[in-house]
Formats: C-alpha cells, structure tokens, sequence
C-alpha cells in the first residue's frame, strides 16, 4: 500500500489551497501566547504576582484562534483526526489552563478529544 502526502505550511486560518474536506490529518501546536506575555512569564517566579491578569492576556490570545478551528474544520473530512498539542502554562507557582481552552474552541467546531496526555 502507497500513501501521498501533501504539506501546507502557512497561516491555519486560510488554507485557500486545501478543499473542503481534503485533509485526512491536521496536525497543530496553536500559538500560546503573544510577546507581551511571554515578557511576564519569563520574568523571574518572585515577580510573577499578577496571576490574574496574565490568564486573561492567554484566554484573549488563544480566543483569537477561533477563526484557525473553523477553517480545519472545513478542510478536514468527515473521517479525518486532529491531532492538537497543547499545554497549561505555569506562572507564579500556579497552573494557568490554557490546554482547556484550546480544547473548547476545537469542541466549539465539534471536534471530540479521545485522549489527552500529559
């Protein structure tokens, strides 16, 4: 048995060269955060005291991902997996839940986990 594969590699939120239904397999690693906040999470653990805000900062960020769903979504088949690497992010001695979100945005898009590891 053969097997062809193409890679795309470009922004997951127009993926204009992949027709609906197309992809057998997605495979991500979603974006976790933006510069202003990697700023705050390389700070050194003493500083890192506003838990609070710098969740917010990740939950805003990762939101802006809903557009990149919608278009897997779109070009995997009705059979196809996406695999999604995702991670909680540790500031201030706590355990920020950025995977759960990740997760809700690929079930907003109907999307169901069958495992997680780690």
């Amino acid at each position: 048995m053969s097997a062809t594969a193409t890679v795309f590699e470009g922004s997951g939120a127009a993926m204009q060269a992949v027709a609906d239904g197309a992809a057998s397999l997605v495979v991500t690693s979603p974006p976790f955060f933006d510069m202003p906040t990697e700023r705050s999470l390389r700070s050194p653990i003493e500083e890192q005291s506003d838990a609070r805000a710098v969740a917010h900062a990740l939950m805003r960020y990762a939101s802006r991902l809903a557009p990149v769903f919608a278009e897997i979504a779109r070009v995997l088949s009705r059979k196809g997996i996406l695999v999604l690497h995702t991670k909680d992010i540790a500031y201030g001695g706590l355990l920020l839940p950025l995977a759960a979100r990740h997760e809700a945005l690929a079930a907003e898009q109907g999307f169901r986990a069958f495992t997680r590891i780690g």
